[in-house]
C-alpha cells in the first residue's frame, strides 16, 4: 500500500489529505487505496474537466460569499423549522432553474435534522457531477459523510468521463470530512462501487 501511495508522484498527498497526517487533531486514514489508484492513474487534465458537461452542471468558483439577498434569505430560513426551511429552499431554488447554485451558499448557514439532510442531498445531488467542489463542500458541511454518500450513490453517472469529474472534486471534499473509522469505511465502499462501475464501462 505504501508503494502504491508513493506512485502518486506529482499529484502529492494534498489531494487526499488537508491537515490529515500533518494535523494530529484530525484522524488520518489511508484514503489512498487500490480503488483510488485505478481511478486516478490516468491523467485528468483541466481541459477534460471542463468539457462534456451537461447544461445541468453548475460552476461555483471562488469563496461562497453572500450578497444582501442571500443574507436576508439566511435570516429567513433560520427562523423556520428544519422541515419548513428545506421545503422553502427546494421551492425557491429548484434544480431546473438556471440560478439554483445559489442554494449551496445558503445551506451551510443553519443546522438540519437528519430527515432534511437526506432530502436536501437527494434533491440537489441529482444534478451531479458539478464542475467544482463547492456544492459537495456545502452539503458535506451539514451532514455526515455516510448521509451524503448514500444520496450520491443514487446518481453516479454512466459515463467514464463524468465519473472522473465527479471523483476529482468529491474525493478531496470528503477526505477532509472523515472523522472516524466508520466514515473511512463508507468512503472506501463508495469508491469501490464507483470504480467497479467505471471499469465495467471502460471495458
Amino acid at each position: 500500500m505504501n508503494n502504491a501511495y508513493s506512485s502518486l508522484g506529482e499529484m502529492g498527498t494534498d489531494l487526499f489529505f488537508e491537515g490529515g497526517a500533518k494535523n494530529k487533531s484530525v484522524p488520518s486514514f489511508p484514503l489512498f487505496s487500490l480503488s483510488l489508484f485505478r481511478i486516478f492513474r490516468s491523467p485528468f487534465c483541466a481541459s477534460n474537466m471542463s468539457g462534456g458537461l451537461s447544461s445541468g452542471s453548475i460552476q461555483l468558483s471562488g469563496e461562497m460569499s453572500m450578497n444582501e439577498k442571500q443574507r436576508l434569505e439566511c435570516s429567513q430560513i433560520s427562523s423556520m423549522s428544519s422541515e419548513e426551511a428545506a421545503e422553502w429552499l427546494m421551492s425557491q431554488y429548484p434544480v431546473d432553474a438556471s440560478g439554483y447554485g445559489e442554494v449551496f451558499v445558503l445551506i451551510p448557514h443553519r443546522s438540519w435534522k437528519r430527515a432534511e439532510q437526506q432530502r436536501l442531498a437527494s434533491y440537489y445531488l441529482q444534478k451531479m457531477p458539478f464542475a467544482a467542489g463547492k456544492a459537495y463542500d456545502s452539503l458535506a458541511s451539514v451532514m455526515p459523510v455516510r448521509v451524503l454518500l448514500d444520496a450520491a450513490s443514487k446518481y453516479v453517472p454512466n459515463d467514464p468521463g463524468r465519473i472522473d469529474l465527479l471523483l476529482y472534486y468529491l474525493v478531496p471534499v470528503l477526505s477532509k470530512r472523515v472523522r472516524s473509522q466508520r466514515d473511512f469505511e463508507v468512503l472506501e465502499s463508495f469508491l469501490s462501487m464507483v470504480d467497479k462501475n467505471k471499469v465495467g464501462l471502460d471495458s
